[in-house]
Protein backbone atom coordinates (compact mmCIF):
# COMPACT_ATOMS: atom_id res chain seq x y z
CA UNK A 1 0.00 0.00 0.00
CA UNK A 2 2.91 2.29 1.06
CA UNK A 3 4.99 1.66 -2.85
CA UNK A 4 1.63 2.17 -4.14
CA UNK A 5 1.31 5.49 -2.97
CA UNK A 6 4.82 6.47 -3.08
CA UNK A 7 4.21 5.53 -7.23
CA UNK A 8 1.83 8.37 -6.88
CA UNK A 9 3.81 11.20 -5.35
CA UNK A 10 6.66 10.16 -7.71
CA UNK A 11 8.93 8.71 -5.42
CA UNK A 12 12.47 7.75 -6.82
CA UNK A 13 14.15 5.62 -3.62
CA UNK A 14 11.53 4.79 -0.88
CA UNK A 15 12.02 3.34 2.07
CA UNK A 16 9.89 0.66 3.74
CA UNK A 17 10.44 -0.21 7.21
CA UNK A 18 8.59 -3.68 8.52
CA UNK A 19 8.50 -5.73 11.53
CA UNK A 20 8.46 -9.15 9.72
CA UNK A 21 12.41 -10.10 8.90
CA UNK A 22 11.18 -13.36 7.03
CA UNK A 23 8.99 -10.74 4.62
CA UNK A 24 11.64 -8.35 4.44
CA UNK A 25 14.24 -11.37 3.43
CA UNK A 26 11.45 -12.75 1.27
CA UNK A 27 11.18 -9.27 -0.38
CA UNK A 28 14.89 -9.09 -0.67
CA UNK A 29 14.95 -12.50 -2.39
CA UNK A 30 17.27 -14.19 0.67
CA UNK A 31 15.18 -16.78 1.37
CA UNK A 32 12.10 -18.27 -0.49
CA UNK A 33 8.31 -17.52 0.00
CA UNK A 34 5.93 -20.59 0.05
CA UNK A 35 2.98 -19.37 1.40
CA UNK A 36 0.11 -18.96 -1.43
CA UNK A 37 -0.96 -15.92 0.15
CA UNK A 38 2.53 -14.47 0.67
CA UNK A 39 3.63 -14.97 -2.70
CA UNK A 40 1.02 -13.17 -4.29
CA UNK A 41 1.92 -9.94 -2.57
CA UNK A 42 5.81 -10.30 -3.55
CA UNK A 43 4.67 -10.37 -7.00
CA UNK A 44 2.73 -7.68 -5.98
CA UNK A 45 5.99 -6.02 -4.42
CA UNK A 46 8.13 -7.08 -7.33
CA UNK A 47 5.90 -5.38 -9.75
CA UNK A 48 5.91 -1.98 -7.58
CA UNK A 49 9.91 -2.35 -7.60
CA UNK A 50 10.12 -1.61 -11.23
CA UNK A 51 8.84 2.10 -10.52
CA UNK A 52 11.48 3.18 -8.41
CA UNK A 53 15.60 3.49 -9.08
CA UNK A 54 16.09 1.72 -5.69
CA UNK A 55 13.41 0.38 -3.18
CA UNK A 56 15.61 0.12 0.61
CA UNK A 57 14.04 -2.58 3.13
CA UNK A 58 14.83 -1.85 6.76
CA UNK A 59 13.31 -4.45 9.43
CA UNK A 60 12.39 -3.17 12.54
CA UNK A 61 10.81 -5.15 15.83
CA UNK A 62 6.62 -4.65 15.94
CA UNK A 63 7.82 -3.84 19.57
CA UNK A 64 9.10 -0.39 18.85
CA UNK A 65 6.49 0.24 16.69
CA UNK A 66 2.51 0.36 18.19
CA UNK A 67 0.98 2.06 15.11
CA UNK A 68 1.86 -0.29 12.92
CA UNK A 69 0.62 -3.11 14.67
CA UNK A 70 -2.61 -1.22 15.66
CA UNK A 71 -2.68 -0.38 11.58
CA UNK A 72 -2.06 -4.38 10.77
CA UNK A 73 -4.54 -5.68 13.78
CA UNK A 74 -7.25 -3.31 12.00
CA UNK A 75 -6.67 -4.30 8.58
CA UNK A 76 -6.77 -8.05 9.62
CA UNK A 77 -10.35 -7.37 11.28
CA UNK A 78 -11.84 -5.51 8.12
CA UNK A 79 -10.02 -8.31 5.79
CA UNK A 80 -10.05 -5.35 2.87
CA UNK A 81 -8.06 -1.65 2.41
CA UNK A 82 -8.90 0.74 4.28
CA UNK A 83 -8.10 4.80 4.38
CA UNK A 84 -6.79 6.28 7.68
CA UNK A 85 -9.31 9.76 7.58
CA UNK A 86 -9.66 9.95 11.26
CA UNK A 87 -7.55 12.90 12.96
CA UNK A 88 -7.78 12.17 16.09
CA UNK A 89 -6.97 8.23 15.27
CA UNK A 90 -3.94 9.99 13.26
CA UNK A 91 -2.57 12.34 16.32
CA UNK A 92 -2.97 9.08 18.46
CA UNK A 93 -0.86 6.86 16.05
CA UNK A 94 1.38 9.66 16.20
CA UNK A 95 1.81 9.72 19.95
CA UNK A 96 2.39 5.80 20.47
CA UNK A 97 4.45 5.15 17.45
CA UNK A 98 8.07 4.88 19.07
CA UNK A 99 9.53 5.35 16.01
CA UNK A 100 10.70 8.67 15.21
CA UNK A 101 10.99 10.29 11.44
CA UNK A 102 14.02 11.72 10.07
CA UNK A 103 13.63 13.33 6.55
CA UNK A 104 17.52 13.76 5.01
CA UNK A 105 19.40 16.43 4.86
CA UNK A 106 19.79 17.46 1.08
CA UNK A 107 23.45 16.82 1.12
CA UNK A 108 22.75 13.18 2.17
CA UNK A 109 20.45 12.83 -1.28
CA UNK A 110 22.58 12.83 -4.51
CA UNK A 111 21.01 15.37 -7.02
CA UNK A 112 17.98 16.40 -4.62
CA UNK A 113 18.01 20.35 -4.42
CA UNK A 114 17.21 21.62 -1.00
CA UNK A 115 13.63 23.06 -1.99
CA UNK A 116 12.72 19.52 -2.62
CA UNK A 117 12.99 18.45 1.38
CA UNK A 118 10.56 19.54 4.13
CA UNK A 119 10.85 18.50 7.37
CA UNK A 120 8.07 16.40 9.20
CA UNK A 121 7.00 19.55 11.32
CA UNK A 122 5.87 21.59 8.16
CA UNK A 123 3.33 18.71 7.23
CA UNK A 124 0.18 19.73 8.87
CA UNK A 125 -2.70 17.17 9.72
CA UNK A 126 -6.01 17.31 8.01
CA UNK A 127 -4.33 18.99 4.88
CA UNK A 128 -4.40 16.53 2.44
CA UNK A 129 -1.27 14.37 1.73
CA UNK A 130 -0.83 16.28 -2.17
CA UNK A 131 -0.49 19.29 -0.64
CA UNK A 132 1.17 19.01 2.67
CA UNK A 133 4.18 16.27 0.77
CA UNK A 134 3.94 17.58 -2.49
CA UNK A 135 7.86 18.86 -1.40
CA UNK A 136 8.71 15.89 0.24
CA UNK A 137 8.20 14.03 -3.01
CA UNK A 138 12.03 13.28 -3.36
CA UNK A 139 12.76 13.32 0.14
CA UNK A 140 13.75 9.90 1.91
CA UNK A 141 12.47 9.18 5.27
CA UNK A 142 14.60 7.17 7.87
CA UNK A 143 12.59 5.45 10.20
CA UNK A 144 14.70 4.82 13.64
CA UNK A 145 13.39 3.79 17.12
CA UNK A 146 13.72 6.13 20.13
CA UNK A 147 15.42 4.82 23.18
CA UNK A 148 12.88 6.51 25.55
CA UNK A 149 10.29 9.15 25.63
CA UNK A 150 11.92 10.99 28.35
CA UNK A 151 14.90 11.30 26.21
CA UNK A 152 13.62 12.94 22.82
CA UNK A 153 14.11 16.39 23.33
CA UNK A 154 17.88 16.12 24.69
CA UNK A 155 19.08 13.09 22.14
CA UNK A 156 20.06 14.23 18.96
CA UNK A 157 18.35 11.83 15.93
CA UNK A 158 20.77 8.70 15.32
CA UNK A 159 21.72 8.50 11.29
CA UNK A 160 21.10 5.14 10.10
CA UNK A 161 24.67 3.93 10.25
CA UNK A 162 24.81 4.96 13.76
CA UNK A 163 21.09 2.95 14.20
CA UNK A 164 22.25 -0.47 12.73
CA UNK A 165 25.76 -0.19 14.12
CA UNK A 166 23.95 -0.09 17.37
CA UNK A 167 21.21 -2.94 16.40
CA UNK A 168 24.42 -4.85 15.72
CA UNK A 169 26.11 -4.63 19.24
CA UNK A 170 23.03 -5.43 20.55
CA UNK A 171 23.05 -8.56 18.78
CA UNK A 172 26.20 -9.62 19.41
CA UNK A 173 25.83 -8.61 23.35
CA UNK A 174 23.03 -11.29 23.39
Amino acid sequence: MGLKFATKLHVKGPVAVGDSRIVVQQAQGLINCNQPNLQRRLTEYEDLKMHFAAVKLIHDKRLFNQAADYLTSKTLVLGESWVLDDTVEIVHLHLVSRILEKIMRPSEIPDTPATDVVRSDQVEIGTSISESLAAAAEALMVMMRSRAEADLEFRSPVGQSEYQDECWRRIKFH
